[in-house]
């Protein structure tokens, strides 16, 4: 005969505990790889550990006089439509007073094609044509569309590539791009991916003089652009596919607006866009 211990109230109320702690951690488990899943497969990417720009940054000159010269070939490489209106229009507007002839790169289509219910064949079409609009107000010679997926591009020989051949026949002086290596800590990964090939792109650029990184936390140049601020909405509202009037416009323009508060403290001027600029020869 084999005698087992008596179980006792306290033993069986330790076992549901520890029922209840397993279900707990498993249910935090599956939470977790729910949300992270969800994480990878939109295009939003945050610096869980912050970016920490170079010190010392000296203080540059681009060569001012000559890029706002009349005649000055500048070429802006955007990973979306409507990134140069969101990030540029005040140095745009600039430009085109001044007589530069600007190209304007687009990598991706802007499709949304990785949203589930996205209409992506129609949402091609509108975004082109509110971009085409856009860059008519800033004078744009050329908009080219590379149409790569938009949400999904990816760093590779072939975009770098595709990329140097466009600036090579447009033969820029100075090329805008965005900066991945000193981006918003929360920024859409498509940026970073453009942000690298055409700064790759750039310097194999053999007509290149300079390169300006756009939408970076380290700009060690920067553009009075209060005169004339409100100009910027009119060219950002022509995206109405993206910036419909309401909460989320209020939001877009908060965040614009900061963003130039921030840099407008580097000139101690209301409104500033701010680059980080390399020479390249």
């Amino acid at each position: 005969m084999v005698f087992r211990p008596a179980v006792t109230s306290r033993d069986l109320s330790r076992s549901r505990r520890q029922r209840r702690w397993r279900h707990a951690l498993l249910a935090l488990a599956a939470a977790s790889a729910v949300a992270w899943s969800v994480y990878l497969w939109q295009p939003l990417r945050y610096d869980w550990i912050a970016r920490t720009p170079p010190r010392p940054n000296p203080w540059t000159n681009p060569d001012t006089h000559r890029l706002f010269a009349p005649g000055t070939r500048v070429a802006i490489v955007t990973a979306h439509p409507d990134d140069s209106e969101f990030y540029l229009a005040g140095l745009l507007m600039r430009l085109a007073r001044a007589g530069a002839k600007l190209s304007l790169v687009i990598v991706t289509d802007g499709d949304k094609g990785y949203y589930p219910f996205a209409d992506a064949c129609a949402l091609r079409v509108t975004r082109r044509r509110e971009q085409d609009e856009a860059a008519r107000r800033w004078k744009a010679q050329e908009v080219v569309y590379m149409g790569h997926r938009d949400g999904r591009l990816q760093h590779t020989p072939a975009l770098i590539e595709e990329i140097t051949a466009e600036l090579r026949r447009l033969r820029p002086e100075y090329v805008l791009v965005l900066d991945a290596e000193y981006p918003p800590r929360l920024t859409h990964r498509d940026h970073r991916r453009a942000g690298v090939a055409g700064a790759e792109a750039a310097r194999q650029t053999p007509s290149a003089r300079w390169l300006l990184h756009f939408s970076t936390l380290s700009p060690n140049w920067a553009l009075d652009v209060t005169e004339g601020w409100e100009a910027r909405w009119t060219l950002l509202k022509l995206h109405r596919s993206q910036f419909r009037n309401g909460p989320k416009l209020q939001r877009v323009q908060a965040l614009i607006t900061g963003n130039a508060e921030r840099d407008g403290r580097l000139l101690k001027v209301r409104y500033a866009e701010g680059c980080r600029c390399i020479r390249l020869r």
